[in-house]
């Protein structure tokens, strides 16, 4: 059953979304028909709901599937929701508690609900407010090295990045006040310092809230070193997949204000530069074959691409493209 969970991780990780949910929903439903099986047969031995740590990571697991099912098709974003209240139910430490709620706060910001989201990253903090200088006091406050803050700031960043990509002013307004109060952008996730995940989410985020701030400049050197992230472990199609999304929406963000410079995100033959349509020709023949699902996620891109250069899309469908991918 360990396995199981551990393989669905993975099935994420190839985009095969539909498959990890529904082997993380045999083995939930499996250990709770065991939990009223112990009750049933032995009345006033056992409580009655016997809790599973395997069931709580299972549907943990099934959280982020239907979370990445919801970003293209938002029926699954209720589902992903009452499978958190599952979740966070079924375990028992505080951690893993806080962990869920991070995860609900994901859901919460693929749905748009962006202050929602923020109550939730909250809890998971063990604060007594949602505000924004709350929560960037909070995590600055966590260990710069450690693996809590990444996770806390990539959340953070991504209701952020998702209120000006979406133009709620108040919200992204709040959050860029925030991040310049309490110094977040130069803490070592945020310079590209920690190589590991999730840097390279936390770095496609940063892209976006420079663009906010109108420093064209800075959001282009994060996408680079998001580039060198991403480079560096090429076997790692996922960390290609956030270099991508990461230049779709960067694009779409400063297309009105940097036309030649979205462009060229999008189009561009430089090596070390590469636009987003030679990137995808180089991920086609690295995933078409070994990771299929992953692929048939990105095929119809470079279409896409083509009409906004083109000028038959608007530019705007550029931010809509990347936030189908979730990481």
């Amino acid at each position: 059953m360990e396995s199981f969970v551990a393989q669905a991780v993975h099935y994420n990780d190839c985009f095969e979304h539909e498959r990890a949910s529904h082997r993380m929903k045999l083995v939930a439903d499996y250990y709770e028909s065991l939990s009223s099986l112990f009750c049933e047969a032995l009345p006033g031995v056992f409580p009655d709901r016997v809790r599973s740590h395997l069931r709580a990571k299972a549907l943990g697991t099934r959280v982020q599937s239907e979370m990445f099912l919801g970003l293209s098709d938002p029926i699954h974003l209720e589902v992903a929701r009452q499978l958190s209240e599952d979740a966070v139910e079924e375990f028992e430490s505080v951690s893993d508690k806080q962990r869920q709620y991070q995860y609900r706060c994901e859901v919460e910001t693929a749905a748009g609900n962006l202050a929602e989201a923020r109550t939730y990253l909250a809890r998971s903090l063990q604060l007594s407010d949602d505000l924004h200088k709350s929560i960037g006091h909070s995590i600055n406050e966590l260990d710069a090295a450690g693996v809590g803050q990444g996770f806390a700031i990539l959340h953070w960043f991504r209701i952020g990045a998702s209120a000006l990509l979406s133009g709620n002013a108040d919200e992204a307004g709040d959050f860029l006040q925030a991040i310049r109060d309490g110094n977040t952008l130069h803490t070592p996730w945020c310079l590209g310092e920690i190589p590991q995940y999730p840097a390279h989410g936390i770095l496609r985020r940063i892209t976006i809230v420079h663009a906010g701030n109108a420093n064209r400049d800075q959001a282009l050197a994060a996408l680079q070193m998001l580039r060198a992230l991403a480079g560096a472990q090429p076997s790692h199609l996922v960390l290609t997949a956030i270099l991508l999304a990461a230049q779709t929406e960067l694009s779409g963000a400063i297309w009105n204000h940097h036309l030649h410079h979205a462009r060229q995100l999008l189009d561009n033959k430089n090596s070390e530069r590469l636009g987003l349509l030679q990137t995808l020709d180089q991920f086609k023949k690295s995933a078409a074959t070994t990771f299929p699902k992953c692929w048939e996620h990105f095929e119809n891109w470079p279409d896409q691409i083509t009409a906004v250069l083109t000028d038959n899309e608007p530019p705007a469908m550029l931010i809509q493209l990347g936030g189908t991918v979730g990481y």
